[in-house]
C-alpha cells in the first residue's frame, strides 16, 4: 500500500485526524522505516521516555479513544453514544492500544498506587504518602521490562469541569508527580496523564469544535490552579483528537461528534 493510500485510509476510518506533529513523524516512519527494535531498545537503554515516544502515547490514547467510541456506536446501531458508555470500555481499550504501540512498556490496569510508589522510589525506603494511599488505584500505569514505573494515566468521562469527579484524579496525578518523579530526585515516574473524554451535539461542526477548544483551556485552567499549591513548578500539555461529525436525523439541523483531550502533566525542578 502507498503512503497516500494508507494515510488516507486511516482519514476515512476516523482513526486518526492527523496533525502537523504527527504528519512529520509518519512520514519519517513509512519513508526511513526505522527498526522498531532500534527504538525500542535505545529507548529501554537510555532509561528515560523521549519526546518520540511520549507522543506516542498521546496520540494512541486518542485514537483508540475515537476508534472505542465509533466500535461501541455500531456496537448499539447507534443508540449509546458516551454518556451511557461504560468508563472502563474506553480504559480497557486504550490499555490495549498502548500495549500493542509500546513495544518496550507493559501495561496495568488498577493498580494500586502504594505498590506504585514502591517501585518508583528510590534510595532510603518510605512509605505512601496518607494522600496516595487514600487515591487508591491508578486507571492505567506504563512499566519497563524491568519494573520501572513511567507514566499513569487516569481516564474520565466529562463534559464541563467536574470538581467532586475531576480533582481526585488530578490531585493524584500531581502527587505522583511530585513525590515519584524522576526530575525531583526521587523516583521514576516521568509524565502523568488525564484524559478527558466528551462530546457533544451542536448546529454545525464548527460551532462543536469550538465547544471542545474552550472546553480544553478551561480543563487546563482549574489543572493549573491545583498545581499551584504544590511546591515546583507543573507543566500542562494537551492533545486532542476529534471523531466524526455525525448528522442527527435526516433534515441535518444538528449534528453531534467525540473528542478526546490527553493532559499530559510533567514536574519542572
Amino acid at each position: 500500500m502507498s503512503f497516500d493510500s494508507f494515510r488516507a485510509l486511516l482519514k476515512r476510518k476516523s482513526i486518526l485526524k492527523l496533525d502537523v506533529s504527527f504528519e512529520l513523524l509518519f512520514q519519517a516512519c513509512y519513508f526511513v522505516q526505522i527498526s522498531r527494535t532500534t527504538i525500542d531498545m535505545q529507548l529501554e537503554n537510555s532509561g528515560k521516555m523521549s519526546e518520540l515516544e511520549d507522543d506516542k502515547i498521546a496520540i494512541s490514547i486518542c485514537a483508540s479513544s475515537i476508534l472505542a467510541f465509533e466500535e461501541y456506536d455500531a456496537m448499539t446501531e447507534g443508540g449509546y453514544w458516551l454518556g451511557s458508555t461504560p468508563e472502563y470500555w474506553y480504559t480497557t481499550n486504550i490499555a490495549q492500544s498502548l500495549n500493542q504501540t509500546m513495544k518496550n512498556r507493559f501495561v496495568v490496569l488498577e493498580n494500586s498506587v502504594t505498590e506504585i510508589h514502591e517501585y518508583a522510589q528510590r534510595g532510603k525506603a518510605r512509605l505512601a504518602t496518607s494522600e496516595l494511599r487514600a487515591a487508591g488505584r491508578a486507571d492505567i500505569s506504563l512499566w519497563t521490562k524491568n519494573w520501572k514505573p513511567r507514566a499513569i494515566i487516569e481516564v474520565k468521562k466529562g463534559w464541563h469541569w467536574d470538581e467532586t469527579r475531576f480533582a481526585p484524579d488530578i490531585q493524584r496525578l500531581l502527587e505522583s508527580l511530585r513525590d515519584l518523579g524522576r526530575k525531583s530526585g526521587v523516583g521514576t515516574l516521568n509524565h502523568a496523564y488525564f484524559v478527558l473524554l466528551t462530546d457533544t451535539s451542536k448546529k454545525t461542526k464548527k460551532l462543536g469544535f469550538s465547544h471542545f477548544e474552550n472546553l480544553e483551556q478551561t480543563i487546563a485552567t482549574r489543572i493549573k490552579e491545583k498545581a499551584t499549591k504544590f511546591k515546583g513548578e507543573y507543566l500542562v500539555h494537551s492533545h486532542r483528537q476529534y471523531g466524526r461529525f455525525i448528522w442527527n436525523g435526516k433534515k441535518r439541523k444538528k449534528g453531534s461528534c467525540f473528542a478526546a483531550i490527553v493532559y499530559r502533566l510533567t514536574i519542572k525542578v
